[in-house]
Parts: structure tokens; sequence; C-alpha cells
């Protein structure tokens, strides 16, 4: 599926990357696979050797063409999840530390000039830094994407 195909290839490039706050970690998706749809974050056990992960919360499709061929032309709101842990960044310094990784995140998205067959475009939303959990001691952002997709 077409959905699946570029999520999978978001997460190839986001694995790829070397978060700018921490040149020591890497990101990667908080079950081991490309992506994760519906998780809770603070519900995951989570692999903090590497503290940068990232899920995917696939929440709506929208039709917006059908044509007589059966292709449908639609738009997948997706909103990615990166946890990090507060004991490795500081709780001072964690939204901050956040805040240039999603933009990091962000730009590798923009910058990706292709996608897998059926996907038109990506685009990237609002972001937004969240407090740190005292509790489970993680920090979380979020950055929403719009996937355009044709499929069959």
């Amino acid at each position: 599926m077409t959905l699946e195909a570029c999520l999978a290839r978001i997460a190839q490039d986001w694995e790829s990357l070397t978060p700018s706050t921490r040149i020591h970690a890497r990101y990667h998706a908080l079950d081991g696979s490309e992506a994760i749809y519906g998780s809770d974050p603070t519900s995951v056990g989570l692999d903090m050797v590497a503290d940068r992960g990232f899920a995917f919360d696939v929440g709506s499709r929208t039709t917006i063409e059908e044509s007589a061929d059966d292709l449908v032309r639609c738009v997948y709101q997706v909103v990615a999840t990166l946890i990090a842990s507060v004991g490795e960044i500081g709780h001072r310094d964690a939204s901050e530390s956040l805040a240039a990784d999603i933009r990091q995140l962000a730009r590798a998205v923009e910058d990706r000039s292709t996608w897998p067959a059926g996907v038109l475009e990506v685009l990237t939303g609002a972001a937004e830094i969240n407090e740190p959990e005292e509790d489970s001691g993680l920090a979380s952002a979020t950055l929403e994407l719009m996937l355009f997709v044709e499929e069959e």
C-alpha cells in the first residue's frame, strides 16, 4: 500500500540522521519497524539506548478525487511523535532539544524530491513541543504530516 511505503521511506530517512543535539544518538522507530499506527508513546516499551524514538499515528483519510480508471487521490493526516528520554537531555533543555530535532525531521521530509510510486506529495504541518512528563521521564514533540497519494 502506498501509505506504508511512504511512511517506510520517511522512517528510513529519519533513521539515517544524527540528532544535532546528541551526535552519539540515532533516531529509531519505537517498535523496531518503520511505522507504528495508533500507538500511545508512553505505553510502548521504549528502547532508550538510542533515545530519539518516533512513531506514526495515521489519523484521517480524505478522498480528493476519483477517476474512471479506479484511481483515487486522497490525503492522509499523520502525526509523527518524537520521544526523548529526559534523563539524557535534562528537563531544562528538553524543549529546546526537541524543537531542534523536530525541525531536522521536518527538513528531511521537505528536502526529499522523490517518493515511492503513488505518492504525489508530502507536506509538513504544525509542530508542537510538549512539556516533559515527570512520571515517565519522557519528553515528546509532534509533527503533522499530510500525505497526498494515489491509490487503486
